[in-house]
């Protein structure tokens, strides 16, 4: 598995609803954009007020906005794709080069605040 995205909250806000949660890296890297491993809904125990919004979410369609904060010191580019078939493009500021592929460095796997920000039109 590459990356997982466990989101925490969905916020609706005229016609998006902005998901936001936080991203997990494992296993290896591939060049061009790693793809997702899994979206997990979690930060809601009673999990209505989540699927009802996640219901609402256009899922043939890729996020219009996009936001990825990674720490460690690397950089994170969103790669649109339909619903969850999205990648993210790991950037090492120092060069400004693409993450090589292979196993991913220890400051991305071991480091808990990576964060990403979605928003995606409702389902009028």
């Amino acid at each position: 598995m590459a990356w997982s995205y466990n989101i925490s909250s969905l916020i609706p806000s005229g016609n998006t609803i902005n998901v936001f949660g936080q991203l997990q890296f494992s296993g290896s890297y591939t060049t061009g954009g790693d793809a997702a491993g899994a979206f997990n809904i979690g930060g809601n125990t009673a999990g209505l007020p989540q699927f009802t919004l996640t219901s609402g979410v256009h899922a043939a369609l890729p996020p219009t906005e996009y936001n990825v904060q990674l720490d460690g010191g690397y950089l994170g580019v969103v790669i649109p794709g339909a619903g969850a078939a999205l990648k993210i493009k790991v950037i090492n500021p120092a060069t400004g080069a693409e993450l090589a592929a292979g196993a991913y460095p220890a400051a991305l796997t071991s480091a808990v605040y990576h964060t990403m920000q979605l928003a995606y039109l409702k389902n009028l």
